[in-house]
């Protein structure tokens, strides 16, 4: 028996594939939205006055407030930019910098196996769980707390609030929630719709059943954690559920079961795949329509909750898409169809027209390279096979260019090299497209004969130049940064832990050579790139909580800078 955090779903699942494990999962930390303290609300309070009364004597005590108190980094501006700032200008920077603070969520303590929650932990937890929408069933609407709340009190939507607004709502959902605590949904309404006719609607009331709803989900998980290791402990079934976090994915609730996933196999799911247009365009949004190579951290705990989102965002870069077909490992409806979906091994193209990129880009397909975990490896060895072919069936659409250019055609190792990696997709896919368009294709011929500079034969210099996907050796875990930094008296400049990463994580995973080491195609895979794009979907763990962060991405951007003599971004 392991007990284990129901956000902790992928290293669950690696419990039970190394030990046999049965996991007990249990309740993540308390969750809060960020509230204004000290400067923060005199902030917010001075923004509420010029809305109410525009003046420049307001904002002129804002702009001092904020230059004295070095608020202007966090405003993405110098000191002197936020001098010249117009007063419009100023009040709105600073209320977005606020309102996006109060939208960050951040645990309150740990969770103890069978202590109920304070009045305060159950209120702030269940008042985020209220402000992502709910569907209602049959299609009878979508209830969203704050949403209702804003509406009420101002208007207008909870998005459109200012700083000083969001706390209000925010305070007053902690009292709604509060109330719901000790008497039934019911009971709240009447009171509530009584004080104020505006609350008086269905949708309203729908919210504080949900609410209920998820007070008494919590409380039972308390007690049922430790029901379930008591039946487990006594050889009795322990049941099974979903893995997730509290606050986005309540349908992890009760805690206290046998946490499970879909087969990887099904994974990148459809829902995932759509997502992952929104989450190219954000990956792009900060560059410029020059790039051509991106490097992609994605972890095994990331792809568990994200159901394959960034794998999807990978395979959207380069112009790939999943292709699904039914399968029963899901089940089947009450008509007898299968409810799962499997995805093949082979993407399918996107046709240059048809990408989404940001405006003003031209529509190309952007090389990426993806260093990964153990765990991934391990788990998510299917999502691997299909970003390798995609790789592959992106080089496939500038075949016939290059079959047709004379003067590479010229290098018969190169011909060689090119018709063994389409052999090995069968030589799907194959267009002629330009490879202006192409910089998979255009990385490749370069690294291609680079590789074939150095000795390499014509299949092995093809292979290595297609590969980009990399991960620890074979069998084990870690990048090793962490440990080497702690033992600062075995290296004396960065560079030495840069051509420490190169060699620990310098294993190749492709369809050919999987977990063969080769620390120079690394090299060359991270080179002429310095944008580095890592995934935090938990609010459960930040950046500085353990050593994973630095170990695999500050390993990694250390090493970018010191190939390309910069800073990624």
């Amino acid at each position: 028996l392991y007990f284990y955090i129901v956000d902790g779903l992928g290293e669950a699942i690696q419990a039970k594939r190394r030990g046999f494990a049965v996991i007990i999962s249990h309740l993540t930390s308390p969750m809060a939205y960020t509230q204004l303290y000290g400067n923060l609300s005199v902030a917010a309070n001075l923004i509420k006055d010029y809305q109410d009364n525009p003046n420049d004597r307001t904002a002129e005590v804002l702009r001092q407030l904020i230059i004295d108190n070095d608020y202007s980094t966090n405003l993405g501006l110098s000191k002197d930019e936020v001098k010249t700032l117009s007063a419009d200008l100023l009040i709105s920077k600073v209320n977005s910098f606020l309102t996006a603070m109060q939208s960050t969520l951040y645990p309150l303590g740990l969770h103890a196996l069978g202590q109920y929650w304070s009045e305060q932990d159950i209120a702030s937890t269940v008042s985020a769980m209220l402000s992502y929408d709910y569907v209602l069933e049959n299609n009878q609407g979508v209830i969203n707390l704050f949403s209702e709340l804003s509406n009420y009190y101002y208007s207008k939507g909870y998005n459109d609030l200012s700083a000083f607004e969001r706390e209000f709502i925010l305070n007053k959902s902690y009292d709604i929630v509060k109330s719901l605590i000790y008497w039934d949904s019911q009971t709240v309404y009447d009171l509530l719709s009584s004080q104020n006719s505006k609350f008086a609607n269905p949708i309203f009331l729908a919210c504080l059943e949900l609410g209920k709803k998820y007070i008494d989900l919590i409380n039972f998980s308390v007690k049922n954690e430790l029901d379930v290791m008591i039946d487990g402990l006594n050889g009795r079934y322990v049941p099974v559920g979903e893995g997730g976090e509290v606050v986005i994915k309540p349908a992890v609730l009760p805690t206290g079961t046998n946490m499970f996933q879909d087969q990887s196999s099904e994974l990148p799911t459809m829902e995932a795949w759509e997502y992952a247009k929104t989450l190219a365009l954000l990956t792009l949004a900060d560059l410029n329509d020059t790039t051509e190579k991106i490097i992609m951290g994605i972890w095994c705990v990331e792809t568990a909750r994200d159901d394959g989102a960034l794998v999807s965002t990978v395979l959207y870069l380069l112009g790939m898409k999943p292709v699904w077909t039914d399968s029963s490992s899901a089940g089947y409806d009450d008509e007898g169809n299968p409810t799962g979906k499997k995805v093949g091994a082979m993407p399918q193209v996107i046709k240059l027209e048809d990408l989404t990129r940001p405006d003003g880009w031209a529509h190309k397909r952007i090389d990426v390279t993806v260093i990964t975990s153990g765990l991934f490896r391990d788990l998510y060895s299917s999502q691997s096979i299909l970003m390798d072919n995609a790789y592959r069936v992106a080089l496939a659409r500038s075949y016939l260019t290059m079959t047709r250019n004379a003067t590479l055609m010229s290098n018969p190792q190169l011909k060689e090299a090119l018709e063994a990696v389409m052999q090995s997709i069968n030589y799907y896919g194959v267009s002629n497209e330009a490879l202006s368009d192409n910089y998979v294709a255009q990385h490749w011929i370069e690294d291609t004969l680079y590789y074939l500079s150095v000795g390499y034969n014509a299949t092995y210099a093809g292979e290595c130049a297609i590969t980009r996907i990399f991960a620890p050796p074979n069998g084990d875990y870690g990048a090793g940064i962490s440990k080497l930094v702690s033992m600062s008296w075995t290296w004396n400049d960065t560079s030495q832990l840069a051509d420490f990463y190169l060699g620990r994580m310098g294993n190749m995973y492709s369809k050919n050579y999987w977990g063969d080491t080769n620390p120079l195609v690394f090299l060359r895979a991270l080179s002429n790139s310095d944008t580095i794009v890592a995934s935090r979907n938990t609010n459960q763990y930040g950046v500085l909580d353990n050593d994973d962060f630095f170990d695999y991405w500050g390993g990694l951007s250390m090493t970018v800078e010191e190939i390309s003599g910069k800073t990624p971004k």
